[in-house]
């Protein structure tokens, strides 16, 4: 009942639905096992980072290089394959940054806190967004790559403030495991799932690559900001 009368079965449940849930600590370095759950979706991955508010779809074939959340902030890094340049093979970079703002903190210092070694800046309008408004901005180091071109790093920023209901965009039915064949009642426990990051978080996403693929990688990037889901 919606408004039934207070229960020691109604507190004890209420208190066991509370305990599934893992609080954030800013000053704990994760496993990614604890942070990252990964499903598959015919052949592509579907990584969810609960305490990051961030679901990533990837290709099958994309490598991850690294995934982490560490002192308050998420990094994911792809590797989203092997392209064709003047003189080699390349394979772009996909990275997605999660993070808590410090202080006075704008997106616009978030882009050159991760590129410090570029020769120059160009802003533009990103053809996908994940929210209402990102901003973005392409870095240029030149002769990075030599003949292959100058290094091309494309960045979308954009931020979120905490929801009311975290993790809400996340839920999604969870099939019951399979039995062992043996006797007597199973008692099936969901798992812990991790707070999100509290407060307003910045997101930044980043494709690194070469001039001479700029192309084909942009495709990967836009692929990965089109199925992105944040909260």
């Amino acid at each position: 009942m919606l408004h039934a009368a207070d229960s020691k079965m109604r507190v004890e449940l209420v208190d066991i639905a509370r305990k599934r849930f893992d609080a954030f600590d800013l000053k704990k370095t994760y496993d990614p096992k604890e942070v990252w759950h990964g499903t598959k979706t015919g052949e592509d991955i579907v990584l969810t980072g609960t305490s990051c508010g961030l679901r990533m779809h990837v290709r099958g074939d994309w490598k991850i290089k690294n995934l982490a959340l560490e002192k308050g902030e998420c990094a994911a890094y792809f590797g989203s394959g092997y392209y064709h340049a003047v003189s080699r093979n390349l394979g772009p970079g996909v990275i997605a940054v999660v993070k808590q703002p410090a202080n006075n903190e704008t997106l616009q210092d978030i882009f050159k806190k991760y590129i410090t070694k570029a020769d120059t800046y160009t802003t533009f309008t990103p053809s996908k967004c994940p929210v209402t408004s990102c901003t973005g901005m392409i870095a240029t180091l030149k002769n990075m790559y030599g003949v292959d071109g100058d290094g091309k790093v494309t960045m979308v920023a954009f931020e979120r403030v905490q929801p009311e209901f975290p993790r809400l965009i996340f839920e999604a039915p969870l099939e019951l495991p399979k039995p062992d064949g043996g006797e007597g009642v199973k008692y099936y426990r969901p798992n812990q799932t991790q707070q999100r990051m509290p407060g307003k978080l910045y997101y930044l996403i980043m494709l690194d690559a070469a001039a001479s693929i700029e192309e084909p990688a942009m495709k990967d990037f836009n692929f990965f900001l089109e199925n992105l889901t944040v909260e």
